[in-house]
């Protein structure tokens, strides 16, 4: 099937795409998702810990919004609105699996990035607990102020 031949106009699907993932992405950016069960980078990892939470879902909106430009763009370039490179898929299959490929790479990358972070935050709260003032208290005890992870 050739561009454009489908039920939807060549270069559709990345543009739909692109521009929601890129507009749903930035409330997580701003870290301004907080944590649920419906919206966000949602893990056991990120579900279990606010610092988790936030940290990742910021980083993967940040993702999230270059991943839905990069997407429309692609779209555009289908679509013959700005000249394209020749090796760019013209066939609306090999579009819809790009921009597919596309979304589960950036959640793959999300949950890895969710789980080294909070294995990290792991062993900062564990050095931390570890380590005793002169006084006997614990260092970072509770009602010191975190640092915010980023």
């Amino acid at each position: 099937m050739l561009a454009g031949d489908g039920p939807l106009p060549s270069g559709f699907t990345p543009i739909t795409m692109g521009w929601l993932i890129a507009v749903l992405s930035v409330p997580m950016a701003l870290r301004e998702v907080e944590p649920n069960g419906t919206y966000g980078l949602r893990t056991s990892t990120t579900l279990g810990d606010p610092r988790v939470w936030y940290a990742a879902n910021a980083w993967s909106g940040k993702g999230g919004i270059v991943l839905g430009v990069a997407l429309f763009s692609f779209g555009l370039a289908v679509r013959g609105v700005f000249p394209a490179p020749r090796w760019l898929p013209r066939t609306d299959g090999l579009v819809t699996l790009t921009s597919i490929l596309s979304l589960l790479a950036w959640a793959a990358a999300s949950a890895v990035y969710a789980e080294l972070l909070a294995a990290r935050l792991a062993r900062e709260d564990a050095a931390r607990a570890a380590a005793v003032d002169a006084d006997g208290d614990p260092a970072g005890a509770p009602g010191a102020p975190d640092a915010r992870v980023e």
